[in-house]
Order: C-alpha cells, then structure tokens, then sequence
C-alpha cells in the first residue's frame, strides 16, 4: 500500500503501527503532546484544559442552529474557552511541562493512566473504559502547579515549535501539510519563513506534515494527546533528539488505544455488552 498515494497516513485503530507502515518506514515514534506553563504570566481565573462540558441550553446560545432541536442526551464539549491561553502568549511565554513530571506528581504508574486521564476528561471513552479516578489525580496536579493541559487531535504551538526546529536540523525544508479532511494541501519552504509564520499556516486541522523527500511522516488522529512520528530508525532518533519529542517507539503489537492491553480492552467490551 501506498499510503501518500491513496492519502491514508493514519491507520484504523485495530492495525499496529509498524505493520501500516512497514512499506515504507521501520520504525514509528509515539509522541506526547507536552502540558505546559507560562511562568510568571498570569491569567485571571485561569482554566487548564481548553476542552469543557457545557450544557445543552449553552449550546444553543452559542449555536443559534440547535435552537429549534429538542434536547437529547449527549455530553457536549466546547473549545472557547477565554480562560485558557491564546496560542501567541503559549509560543512567547510556554514552558513544556513533561509527562515524566506528570507522572512523579501525580505518582501515576506508567504514561497509559496518564493518557487515559487525559481521554476521560474530554469524554473520549465509553463508560466503562473511564478512569475518572486518574483524571480527579490529574486535575488536581495540574491545578496546584499551575500546568496547563495538552488540547487533544491538534499540532499545538509548542509541538509545531519542535516540529519546526526538527526539520530544519535535517534539513528537510520542502514541506508539504495535509488537513485532516484531504481537501488541502500546503507546499511550506522553511527556509523563507519564519518559525511565526510555520505555526500560522499549519492550523488546527492540519494533521499530516512531512518532506517531499517522504523520508519521514508527521501523523496525528483527531481525539488523540499523542502524534506519531515515522521514519526508519536512525532518523527517528536524530528526529526525536532535535525536536526534544518525548514519548516511546512502537512494539510490534502497539497500536493507536495503546493505553490498555489486549486483555483489559477484551474485558472491558465484555462488561460493556452486560
């Protein structure tokens, strides 16, 4: 399979990712999309996740479409937000917070319950697969240290200031970004624009990057706190060290719900068909 010709560059969810990619990369990198603080810069009433719950009556103020709907049952999660920080004072005053030190405080057991936290709080899951314990831990680390949380399915400003600094280190400058839908396609020339100029025009539905040479992929999945970086070995490593990514190479088996098992998943569904 030819995933730049038929434009597939994410796998379905079942599929390891070493397997999609094996016709054309040998190893993928799972890539945290990093918290973050802003150091002295303060915000009135700050809210540390851009994602929140609203109810249905706010929505049909905000929406005017949904004013003539009866209300049905759903939870519903809007992203304006005043309270979290735009994306020009994250890129002048953000400083990546790790997941390792997520970890530390929050005294979770691996990366997996942070990332499940991270899921339950947007409302990912179905129900039985929420942690609501590990996403009230998660809460109440960030709110005490001020941290901000990562805004899932999107290449944020500090992310595309790695991905920036990444490629230029390579020297991969012929850029082409893909949106999400595959109705656009950007050619960037990093070396006539500025890293300013880079996160303006990969916007928020902007979720394949990579050089025309094809030597490596950017990929992220829209509900995800992660993104998947693809090359062969040698390059993922120079990859990961001059972007300063942090995360895990693949396994054979891992794929994209690498947060549970195959035995926990199994035993979840059953619990969810009772």
């Amino acid at each position: 399979m030819n995933i730049f010709a038929e434009k597939l560059f994410y796998p379905t969810y079942e599929i390891p990712f070493l397997n999609y990619f094996k016709d054309h990369y040998d190893s993928v990198f799972i890539a945290f999309l990093p918290f973050f603080r802003l150091g002295e810069y303060q915000i009135e009433n700050p809210s540390f996740q851009k994602s929140h719950q609203i109810s249905f009556e706010q929505l049909k103020e905000k929406n005017k479409e949904f004013a003539e709907i009866p209300e049905f049952r759903a939870e519903i999660f809007s992203y304006e937000n005043k309270n979290y920080p735009e994306d020009k004072t994250i890129i002048e005053k953000g400083e990546i917070v790790s997941w390792r030190e997520i970890k530390e405080k929050g005294f979770f057991e691996d990366f997996s319950e942070i990332n499940k936290a991270l899921k339950t709080s947007i409302g990912s899951y179905r129900e039985v697969f929420r942690t609501p314990n590990l996403s009230k831990r998660l809460n109440a680390v960030t709110e005490k240290e001020n941290i901000f949380h990562p805004t899932e399915g999107s290449f944020e400003p500090l992310v595309k200031l790695q991905i920036y600094n990444a490629l230029k280190h390579l020297n991969k400058t012929e850029i082409l970004v893909i949106d999400e839908y595959l109705e656009t396609e950007k050619e960037l020339n990093l070396n006539t624009i500025s890293f300013e100029e880079f996160v303006e025009k990969v916007q928020g539905k902007d979720y394949y990057i990579y050089p025309k040479d094809k030597s490596l992929l950017f990929s992220i999945d829209w509900d995800s706190f992660f993104f998947i970086i693809c090359s062969n070995k040698p390059l993922i490593n120079e990859v990961v060290n001059a972007g300063g990514f942090e995360g895990f190479c693949c396994a054979e088996t891992t794929e994209h719900n690498w947060e549970f098992t195959k035995e926990e998943t199994v035993e979840l569904l059953k619990l969810d068909n009772k």
